[in-house]
């Protein structure tokens, strides 16, 4: 009974592929479809399937070998991804070779001003040699002009102190070292430094001072904008001990020269919205500084606080290490050594009058 059974059902089957308006299939078929718009790309991870092997005939087979409605799962598919490569920096860094502190040491006597950065950057013993104190000691000495007017902060007797020793020697060669002099020089024709990059900085400070020659010269000192003093929550020793020390970091001052005196409004604590350089007459030039309270709002042409300085005889950007940078610091650091040399020379005269 279940042979006849399982023979009508085949008859059944051939019959139906046969009455089946679905033709033969061709190449011309797959060649021409219209649908490859519908054809995904090919994933780099694929599924292995495990071919079915039927072991038993199709006539041999009793009703319980048939996975009619079935409640078994079928088998699941294996997933294999694609492996991780080992990266070739990972490879080099493992085949790489340590040298000891020494080494570095003794390659940093011939290493320029250009490439203290360069040197720095290629391991942490470099980096550590360019942060002690005896690498800037020597790269002063080794630079040294004594024909170059150094201010007082930056001669050789200055430069036995810890603290700030790195920016007072960065300074100093932009002094003595004739490639770091030539890259500040200003002419006419060229400029180490345009006032567009004081675009959104903030005024702290502002004053003027008249030159021997008569001319007037205005000073405008900025803040970068997002620079915020790491220096505030630090503890004194830490600072006295730290060389990197530099109260003027992340500062600049837009000096302007001008035939005569001009009065403004002080516009300390506001922002440089624009800034711009045109001519006054045909000979002479114009800097016009729009000056707003907040900086991450639009504002208009005439809005807010403008300085206009006219005619310009010259003007300038310098930053912290420039030889022009008006150093705060040094001034009071001048005027502590003369306090202390009257304070010595009083009780050297009231000595002698004992």
């Amino acid at each position: 009974m279940i042979l006849m059974i399982a023979y009508e059902i085949k008859l059944a089957v051939n019959m139906g592929k046969k009455t089946a308006d679905c033709g033969e299939i061709s190449l011309n078929d797959f060649a021409n479809s219209k649908a490859h718009g519908s054809c995904s790309k090919i994933k780099k991870t694929y599924v292995v399937m495990k071919p079915y092997v039927d072991e038993l005939d199709w006539f041999d087979k009793d009703i319980d070998d048939f996975l009619i409605d079935s409640d078994e799962e079928p088998p699941k598919p294996i997933v294999k991804k694609k492996k991780n490569k080992v990266s070739p920096y990972e490879y080099q860094r493992e085949q790489g070779n340590t040298y000891p502190i020494d080494i570095w040491y003794i390659l940093s006597y011939y290493i320029s001003p250009e490439d203290v950065g360069r040197f720095a950057l290629i391991c942490k013993s470099s980096a550590a040699v360019i942060n002690s104190m005896g690498f800037w000691r020597r790269l002063y000495k080794n630079h040294y002009d004594s024909k170059a007017q150094l201010p007082e902060r930056l001669k050789p007797e200055s430069m036995k102190r810890q603290y700030g020793l790195k920016t007072y020697v960065i300074r100093s060669l932009y002094h003595m070292y004739h490639p770091f002099r030539e890259k500040i020089k200003v002419t006419p024709t060229h400029r180490s430094v345009e006032p567009y990059i004081l675009k959104g900085c903030l005024c702290t400070a502002t004053w003027h001072r008249k030159l021997r020659t008569g001319n007037w010269e205005f000073f405008f000192k900025l803040r970068r904008p997002g620079f915020s003093d790491s220096n505030k929550n630090r503890n004194l020793l830490e600072m006295l001990s730290d060389i990197s020390y530099n109260s003027e970091s992340g500062y600049r001052v837009l000096s302007i020269v001008c035939n005569t005196f001009i009065l403004f409004h002080c516009p300390v604590g506001q922002f440089v919205c624009d800034i711009k350089v045109g001519l006054s007459g045909m000979m002479n030039q114009s800097i016009k500084i729009q000056f707003v309270p907040f900086r991450k709002v639009k504002h208009s042409v005439n809005e807010g606080l403008i300085v206009e300085l006219q005619p310009v005889v010259k003007y300038n950007v310098m930053h912290w290490w420039h030889p022009e940078y008006p150093q705060m610091e040094e001034q009071e650091y001048v005027k502590k050594q003369k306090e202390e040399f009257a304070i010595i020379s009083s009780e050297a005269s009231a000595w002698d009058d004992r």
